[in-house]
């Protein structure tokens, strides 16, 4: 997910999201179960929301 549509969605805090994808990528802690759930809420609201 891309910082601008983090923030057009407006439904989560843009700093936790970087935060949690820098830690997750740089290996300081597995966040892959919280990023797939953002990208799934993305995903929702792309095709439910968005449409």
């Amino acid at each position: 997910m891309s910082p601008s549509v983090i923030n057009r969605r407006g439904l989560f805090d843009p700093g936790y999201v970087e935060r949690l994808l820098d830690r997750h990528e740089s290996g300081v802690a597995d966040y892959g179960t919280h990023i797939w759930a953002l990208l799934n809420v993305e995903l929702w609201h792309r095709q439910f929301v968005d449409k």
